[in-house]
């Protein structure tokens, strides 16, 4: 049987190169481990403004090799989570890095359900090229996109029935505002900057003291713009000269302003309207690669680090704690980013494992969200799980609540 699979598999290699509209195709035929053919369907025909090319070569992604033996999900709504989260009201918002577009989720439910997708790759209108922040307006629950590709800041309106239960609506988001970041910078107060460089917006947050304000971390100019909602008008303010490639920042309702800083090892911090401050570690666990920052429910720093593969989680004694290791069970990392607030807890992205976690009170872990299957319950083998007799952890699929 394998040589047969091999011959059939050799003979249509040789035809697709002797007859130049051959293609071969290996194609998933039913959703059971294994069902994979590898033939050659009919060549599609390009329609009207579009071209045929032909693939002399491709390959796989590894998560792709699920697929064969079906142990991923894969008949639910698949993400591939990155870079970067948002959430506010009830709605979690996640990039998936390989589509360049915005999952939209119901934050209220264990698991958060998928509602709505916003873009993908491309250069056109509702296209994204590189989306390098997101968030999600308080009150009116609208989702902020910067695509650094495109020199864009975007505004999407999200209205959905919250009485009944959460369903897929690819029409839910529409487009509200799409704001250019390069005629936006003639509009800034920006004394004491030259040259004043088109902002590159690494993080987007709303001022707890007046909302009406939003806040764009920018990596070109190294400074933080406020502007009106509109970017009107705004005002932009120079970060401390350390300051390298920040990536995100914190605000908390008290005042504290954090930003972690990959490139200069630090998380530089104020007070309110006090001085800066860089922090190269925290309760004596030194920063290798801060990516993420957050403000807990509690108001402690939680800091993200990419380097180590775990979060480093501050107390009220002056003292820090690491919380997760290498590894792709629950409470373990791959390259963790960026750290928001939801209503359930601390949402993590851990992009080297292309899912998200979710911490509750005193940064306990609730929640592992990953290619459409969520964890509720630790897995054996994960950081305090149950021993190895008791069962396996409950999995849900994506869409179940």
């Amino acid at each position: 049987t394998r040589w047969m699979r091999w011959n059939a598999w050799r003979m249509s290699c040789e035809r697709s190169r002797r007859e130049p509209n051959c293609m071969k195709a290996l194609r998933k035929i039913a959703p059971a481990p294994g069902r994979l053919l590898c033939d050659i369907p009919p060549p599609p025909s390009p329609g009207p403004g579009e071209v045929l090319v032909r693939v002399e070569a491709a390959g796989i992604c590894g998560s792709d090799l699920h697929i064969e033996d079906w142990s991923g999900g894969y008949e639910f709504i698949t993400s591939h989570f990155g870079s970067d989260v948002a959430c506010a009201e009830d709605l979690l918002v996640l990039v998936d890095t390989e589509s360049q577009g915005v999952a939209l989720l119901d934050a209220r439910t264990t698991p958060p359900i998928h509602m709505a997708v916003i873009g993908g790759l491309g250069a056109m209108t509702l296209r994204f090229t590189e989306v390098s922040a997101i968030a999600v307006e308080p009150k009116t629950a609208r989702v902020w996109v910067a695509d650094r590709g495109r020199g864009k800041l975007e505004v999407f309106e999200t209205v959905w029935d919250r009485s009944k239960p959460p369903v897929l609506d690819m029409f839910m988001p529409r487009l509200v505002r799409s704001m250019d970041l390069a005629r936006f910078t003639s509009r800034l107060n920006a004394s004491g900057f030259s040259p004043l460089r088109v902002p590159a917006i690494t993080d987007i947050a709303f001022d707890p003291a007046d909302p009406s304000r939003v806040l764009l971390l920018d990596a070109a100019n190294r400074a933080i713009i406020s502007a009106d909602p509109r970017l009107r008008a705004g005002t932009i303010e120079r970060l401390p000269d350390a300051v390298r490639a920040p990536e995100e920042f914190a605000l908390s309702e008290d005042g504290r302003l954090a930003i972690a800083d990959p490139v200069a090892r630090c998380v530089f911090f104020r007070d309110g309207g006090g001085p800066w401050s860089a922090l190269q570690e925290l309760g004596g666990i030194v920063f290798v690669c801060p990516t993420g920052v957050a403000f807990g429910p509690d108001g402690l720093l939680v800091v993200s680090d990419a380097a180590r593969d775990a979060c480093i989680v501050s107390a009220r004694d002056g003292s820090a704690r690491l919380v997760g290791e290498r590894g792709e069970l629950d409470e373990q990392f791959y390259e963790p980013r960026a750290i928001a607030g939801s209503p359930k807890g601390l949402i993590v992205v851990d992009r080297g494992n292309h899912r998200f976690q979710r911490f509750g009170d005193g940064f306990a872990w609730n929640l592992t969200g990953s290619m459409g299957r969520y964890y509720d319950q630790k897995r054996r083998g994960s950081p305090g799980a149950a021993p190895a007799s008791t069962p396996d952890s409950r999995a849900k699929q994506g869409g179940e609540s």
